[in-house]
């Protein structure tokens, strides 16, 4: 189906577009056919290219590899199993939208903002660029976030519980007031600048597991949940522990690969059967 007839069925009532083909196709702001029939608001962007409004759409199971939807605003749309492979999402608004098991490999999500969003198994793989986005009072349980920069993005108030995360980027990213329970997060960064002010304040870590990070750049407060041990850790990475609680600190069996442990006091320590797999010590 091309642009000219999704206009005109959409502007002729329809909402069921289930299953359909849509691949390749542009409903973005540049498209003069969609500013001209359907409704518009301005761009908070600097060119402020005007953004296309499209309300209460069932695109379930829908193809949708390499749609253009720049500048688009979505708003109650199910895109349940969809396609979006390739999809052009950059500076996207969406309200409401269920994204249940939607395949997202590639997809470009910059500064796009998320409110309310299913992402429920989601599956985005292969570099794809995540970099400025906001999302609010999402749903990602169980989604598989791999290889991905997360570079300034915003998770507030969302559900990333049992999500496995893998990313290369993690530089002053938000997880705020989140769900983190037995979530997964594992670094594949070359540099450590990559990772820097990871806010988990008001988040609940309870057996989050973390591979490769380097917990001096986790910010928490009085009101992140985590285990008394994952807690010790991060004052420890921090120089933040008395010299009583160094005593008392047992990081045996504690799985600290990849860490940086240099300049810090480790005489007190009990690191028996730790993994320290290419811990640095110096």
């Amino acid at each position: 189906m091309k642009e000219q007839e999704f206009i005109q069925r959409y502007l002729a009532g329809e909402r069921d577009f289930y299953d359909f083909d849509l691949e390749g196709i542009c409903l973005d702001g540049s498209n003069p056919d969609l500013l001209e029939v359907l409704p518009t608001v301005n761009s908070k962007e600097k060119d402020s290219t005007p953004r296309v409004i499209l309300q209460n759409l069932n695109l379930g199971g829908a193809n949708l590899e390499g749609v253009n939807l720049a500048y688009i605003n979505l708003e109650n749309v199910n895109l349940t199993g969809a396609d979006l492979r390739g999809a052009d999402l950059t500076y996207i608004n969406l309200n409401n939208v269920n994204l249940t098991e939607s395949v997202f490999d590639c997809s470009n999500f910059h500064q796009t903002h998320c409110t309310n969003i299913d992402f429920t198994n989601i599956q985005l793989r292969d570099d794809s660029d995540w970099n400025k986005t906001s999302f609010v009072n999402c749903n990602f349980y169980q989604a598989q976030l791999q290889n991905i920069s997360l570079s300034e993005v915003d998770f507030h108030n969302c559900n990333l519980e049992r999500a496995n995360i893998v990313f290369y980027n993690l530089y002053e990213t938000s997880f705020a007031n989140s769900s983190l329970i037995q979530a997964h997060f594992t670094s594949n960064c070359l540099y450590e600048d990559e990772i820097s002010k990871i806010n988990f304040i008001g988040a609940n870590l309870t057996d989050t597991v973390f591979h490769r990070i380097n917990f001096a750049k986790i910010i928490i407060d009085k009101n992140t949940q985590l285990e008394p041990q994952l807690l010790q850790i991060i004052k420890l990475f921090n120089r933040q522990l008395t010299d009583d609680e160094l005593i008392e600190l047992d990081l045996s069996n504690v799985n600290l690969a990849y860490s940086d442990l240099s300049h810090l006091d480790l005489s007190y320590l009990n690191l028996s059967n730790a993994n320290l797999q290419n811990t640095n010590l110096l």
